[in-house]
């Protein structure tokens, strides 16, 4: 067991701005992130659940420079990579850095300048670098001792219209690098509301001891946004050295996009049991920045129904005109030295939602991916029953499940194969992402409440055949190579799992003073079961030993005022 304290103080500076301070928070009863097996080249984004980063934060996001899971929780992989040797890496990578503060100020003049100040400090974490020759282990600082700030204006022009300047800066102790980076973004309406322009111009900078680094990204769009008809043109490119991840979220730079789009809306319409509709659809082309070489022309399309008796109902197309290049798959350490060839898809996809209002409601969705190339063929299908049992107990239960059949990708390896090859190596495999969630609400008082969250997420990945990525961007395939381990077991064929639960009991017993009583339990396993069933895994990997974690939080709120008094 552990005992910590901590301190918020949350402070009215007048009727217009508002001070928050969290001082050495604990965020041992945030529930759990939904973690998926993640093989593409890009990082996974997750959902922010600190109350302390949701709460009166919109201003700081209004930029999308600010992803605030990186204090404390996601540091780029890069900063600790750079203090490994060859042939190092981490024996374990920590989910968390200690948060030591952070506070912000918000609010709006009567002028309407919205101005936003942000500041965190988080402590050094060390961890562990081991050599994978000799087994030789040392301590290194995986994110050292860091400052974090945003600073954000805002004002609001005529018309609905905005400026909006935004900066965000890390610095770390140390040898570690710095960044820095600055945006600005408009937009402007015309006085009915009807058309707009909108802007956007970044730079990032990164500081480091024997390198500065600058990077850009802009981007245009202009169109109609208000009647029947809608439609816009944009433009946008992000530069080779565009890095905004020391504080905000990019999954891949290097890129340039161009986009038109139109949409058909009535809210209105003259057709029995229909309350509204909406269509869209949109033709865009993508090129690399650098080089400028081209990635492929995308266009998508849906539409959108809500019946009288608020039902609503949809269905979705997207897809490519011809054969694309993908720079990313391939994981080079240069973007634009190699390439995968991607065939033509066509993707579809069903769904309909019924009335929330209702005691009982279901959500049901249906998808079919064609794929021009060989057998390569996906499909998914998901379903989410609600039920209000009663006022007091509310209950969901989800279910999915993706297939991809024969599809080729990058071969993501997790050992060591017995036969190494120089080549990048792409495999045909099939693969099975099942997710079921279940969460129930149960309001006992006005004050006090439980709620129940399980997830169970589990995907299948088999490799049938190996192939080399040609310069060409093609695959020829390799006969010969195996994949297995020395012990002849697939380095490459994975069976993940990932089991959580968040259970709260939670009694506000006065006016922001509350008890949390938590059971949180995770199981976190990966093997090479891959032919087993969905619920034969589920059973046994339920048998692998759970971690069970129970804590106490007591929350017990001052009221300066009142002590004044």
């Amino acid at each position: 067991s552990t005992f910590t304290g901590g301190m918020d103080v949350k402070y009215g500076i007048n009727e217009a701005f508002t001070l928050d301070v969290t001082l050495l928070p604990d965020f041992g009863q945030v529930i759990f992130d939904q973690q998926v097996l993640n093989i593409s080249p890009f990082e996974i984004r997750f959902n922010e659940n600190r109350q302390f980063f949701t709460e009166g934060t919109e201003l700081f996001n209004k930029s999308n420079l600010f992803y605030s899971r990186r204090i404390g929780v996601q540091t780029p992989s890069k900063v600790y990579k750079s203090q490994l040797n060859d042939n190092e890496e981490l024996n374990e990578i920590p989910t968390s850095v200690p948060l030591i503060n952070a506070s912000k100020i918000s609010g709006r003049l009567k002028n309407g300048l919205g101005i936003g100040v942000f500041n965190g400090v988080t402590a050094e974490q060390k961890g562990k670098a081991i050599n994978s020759l000799n087994g030789d282990e040392r301590e290194i600082s995986i994110s050292p001792l860091s400052n974090y700030n945003v600073i954000v204006l805002d004002q609001n022009l005529k018309n609905n219209s905005s400026i909006t300047f935004t900066n965000t800066n890390v610095w770390r102790a140390g040898n570690f690098y710095d960044a820095n980076v600055s945006g600005l973004d408009t937009k402007l309406n015309t006085k009915s509301n009807d058309y707009f322009v909108q802007t956007q111009a970044k730079i990032s900078n990164i500081l480091d001891t024997n390198n500065i680094s600058l990077g850009h990204t802009w981007g245009i769009e202009a169109g109609k946004q208000r009647g029947n008809f809608t439609y816009g043109l944009e433009y946008y490119e992000e530069s080779d050295s565009y890095d905004p991840n020391d504080l905000g979220f990019l999954r891949a730079n290097n890129s340039r996009v161009g986009e038109v789009y139109i949409g058909y809306r009535n809210f209105n319409p003259k057709i029995e049991k229909i309350n509204r509709f909406f269509t869209s659809a949109s033709l865009s082309n993508e090129w690399l920045y650098a080089p400028n070489l081209f990635a492929g022309s995308f266009w998508n399309a849906r539409a959108t129904t809500i019946t009288n008796s608020f039902n609503a109902l949809g269905i979705r197309l997207s897809g490519t005109l011809n054969e694309s290049n993908d720079y990313f798959e391939p994981r080079g350490d240069v973007i634009g030295e190699e390439k995968f060839i991607r065939p033509v898809w066509t993707s579809t996809r069903a769904w309909f939602s019924s009335n929330y209002q209702k005691r009982i409601a279901t959500d049901i969705g249906i998808g079919y991916v064609f794929v021009e190339r060989n057998d390569w063929w996906e499909w998914n299908y998901d379903f989410e029953n609600r039920f209000r049992i009663t006022n007091q107990l509310f209950l969901i239960h989800y279910w999915e499940q993706r297939f991809q059949n024969n599809s080729e990708g990058y071969a993501v390896d997790f050992g060591t194969p017995e036969f190494s090859h120089n080549g990048t190596i792409f495999g045909n495999r099939d693969r099975i992402n099942t997710t079921q969630t279940l969460g129930i609400d149960y309001t006992l008082t006005n004050r006090i409440g439980i709620t129940f969250r399980l997830r169970n997420y589990n995907a299948i990945i088999k490799y049938k055949s190996f192939s080399e990525l040609l310069p060409n961007g093609r695959l020829s395939s390799l006969e010969n190579y195996s994949g297995n381990d020395i012990d002849g077991n697939s380095v490459y064929d994975i069976n993940y799992n990932a089991f959580t639960i968040d259970m709260l009991f939670r009694w506000v017993f006065f006016p922001g003073s509350e008890i949390n009583l938590v059971w949180k339990n995770s199981i976190f396993s990966d093997d090479e079961s891959i032919n087993q069933t969905y619920w034969n895994n589920l059973f046994g990997n339920l048998q692998d030993g759970p971690m069970n974690t129970f804590s106490i939080k007591l929350i017990y709120w001052l009221d300066a005022q009142y002590l004044k008094k």
